[in-house]
């Protein structure tokens, strides 16, 4: 988290620049108006004067259509200089704005963010701080919105009767829940292995770095297939691609995966149940840590690791042939993952958590 000023009070900027922390200065239209009448780039320039190029500098477009953004973003860095972040608002115009920015190289800040949601379109746009309305979206019901989309689809006519409309941008696609228990398992099942339920403390209450959740994200052919580990702490991710789903070509992804991890940072391990996960014992021996499998039908016990394989499914849905992925098409999406701010970790994102490091969020 960095610490900036919002304001464009020159006497404001001056008492705090040198007394403070201060990352930057960032603006918007309405502070502007509360000023006497100025000059508004001459002002700005005043700004960089006395906060130096070391400083970030946000400056706000006003235009209402993507060309005025533009156009306005534009004179913005030609007035002033082009490390100037442009802030633009979130919404459709505005996401169209920042993908055009970006691949014009130019350091774009979100701005007018009122729900998650907003922050994560930002974030798949690009853009290099995220702005949100952090009061507001807490006072705001936000939780409405599906609300709306689920009762009449926000007022939009469906295609037709079964069509869910907006619910198939949603996370989980406009599917309900299954009853525990009701669904048949196809899959192989092994018994008499070490239980869920002796795990230590600091897995449980996940105090400690190193405990981590594993399972497969399969694709549309069944035989190639994804190895995800997830940290519990941190929700950071591991993952690699398997030709087919054995307990061999499993065994080594996981033993491979891990070894990319400091030994401090791998505990134990809580895998699903199926059968690929029956070479579990050499995981155990090879890597010296404690191996613990869930109940029957129970995958809230692996709620993390369920959780992140529902975000991988973003980016993968079922049915989408992993076989045609590159490793650069996996790694992408890791490191997309990784660097997602979530608000479990307080709006930071499982590499800040897992690294000690920090993403640029204001």
């Amino acid at each position: 988290m960095e610490l900036l000023l919002d304001t464009v009070n020159l006497d404001t900027i001056k008492k705090y620049a040198d007394v403070i922390s201060l990352a930057g200065v960032t603006s918007n239209p309405s502070i502007v108006k509360k000023e006497r009448p100025i000059d508004f780039y001459k002002h700005m320039r005043e700004v960089r004067q006395i906060i130096g190029k070391e400083r970030t500098l946000h400056v706000q477009v006003v235009g209402q259509t993507a060309e005025a953004m533009l156009a306005d973003a534009h004179m913005i860095l030609e007035e002033l200089d082009d490390q100037v972040y442009i802030k633009v608002p979130t919404d459709m115009t505005g996401l169209a704005v920042i993908k055009q920015l970006k691949k014009e190289g130019i350091h774009v800040t979100a701005t007018a963010i009122y729900s998650e949601f907003q922050g994560y379109l930002a974030i798949a746009a690009g853009v290099d701080y995220l702005a949100p309305y952090y009061n507001r979206m807490i006072n705001m019901n936000i939780d409405s919105d599906y609300r709306g989309i689920e009762r009449d689809n926000l007022g939009i006519k469906r295609k037709n009767h079964e069509a869910r409309g907006f619910a198939r941008k949603l996370r989980h696609r406009g599917k309900t829940r299954k009853v525990k228990g009701t669904i048949k398992e196809r899959r192989g099942r092994f018994n008499d292995v070490p239980s869920v339920h002796e795990r230590p403390v600091s897995c449980e209450n996940r105090s400690w770095f190193g405990h981590w959740e594993s399972d497969t994200v399969r694709g549309k052919t069944g035989r190639s297939a994804l190895v995800t580990l997830v940290d519990r702490k941190s929700r950071y991710l591991l993952s690699q691609r398997v030709p087919k789903v054995n307990a061999k070509n499993v065994t080594q992804a996981m033993i491979d995966l891990l070894h990319t991890v400091t030994p401090k940072r791998v505990r134990t391990l809580t895998p699903d149940r199926g059968t690929e996960f029956a070479g579990y014992r050499e995981v155990s021996q090879e890597l010296s840590i404690p191996v613990y499998f869930p109940d029957p039908h129970a995958p809230q016990q692996r709620g993390t690791n369920e959780n992140t394989n529902g975000l991988i499914r973003e980016y993968f849905p079922k049915g989408t042939d992993l076989d045609q992925l590159t490793d650069q098409d996996i790694d992408k999406f890791v490191r997309d993952l990784n660097h997602r701010p979530r608000k479990v970790l307080g709006w930071k994102s499982p590499f800040e958590v897992f690294f000690g490091t920090k993403l640029r969020l204001i």
